[in-house]
């Protein structure tokens, strides 16, 4: 990491969260009721809340309805590597170190990235050894962060290979994921216990 990125991380992670995380009695069964169900959507058991999940249950009418599109977007029609490198791309450009950590665990266990592409997400699309494809997903992304708009050249590129349906899907994707890096950036949601933060590779 750059100086630069250090800093900005040391911001993002200092000090007590500003929200602290309600407890099982405070969340009650609605709540550990809405984690289940989106646990259950992706395929998992029932399990303790985490505690950025405790945090988000503060509101729990919003933690239902981000939950139905984020199973949406989990089970949407984007290829399971273009997706992950979506988001890791918008973290890694929103400085969000709790998602980045979580994202390169995910991407590397259910995407098959390799270390070698998560270093390169640093670097973006003008890194080198990028196919045709995920250089333009990449670009969608840097594009969408700088001008909200993906450029006619970054389209037609995308449209070689995407359907209508997928085309739509990205930056709905990339929205819904940099909604949650403000919100765990501006809440200061805690690194779990040995979280590399933005260091995950």
């Amino acid at each position: 990491m750059n100086p630069e990125t250090k800093a900005r991380e040391a911001c993002i992670t200092r000090g007590e969260p500003r929200l602290s995380a309600l407890s099982r009695e405070q969340y009650g069964q609605e709540g550990f009721d809405i984690v289940t169900d989106l646990r259950a959507g992706v395929g998992l058991p029932p399990a303790e809340v985490p505690e950025f999940m405790a945090t988000f249950l503060r509101h729990p009418a919003l933690v239902r309805a981000h939950a139905q599109l984020a199973l949406q977007l989990f089970k949407g029609t984007l290829p399971l590597r273009d997706r992950e490198l979506v988001i890791l791309r918008v973290m890694w450009l929103s400085c969000s170190p709790f998602e980045w950590n979580e994202h390169v665990a995910i991407g590397k266990q259910a995407a098959g990235l390799t270390r070698e592409d998560i270093e390169r997400v640093r670097e973006g699309s003008s890194a080198a050894g990028w196919d045709d494809h995920s250089r333009a997903v990449l670009r969608a992304v840097e594009e969408l962060h700088e001008k909200a708009m993906i450029s006619d050249e970054v389209w037609e590129a995308l449209a070689k290979r995407y359907s209508d349906k997928q085309l739509i899907e990205l930056p709905i994707l990339m929205g819904q994921y940099l909604g949650m890096a403000y919100l765990a950036n501006s809440c200061r949601f805690r690194l779990p216990k040995g979280s590399a933060g933005l260091s995950a590779s």
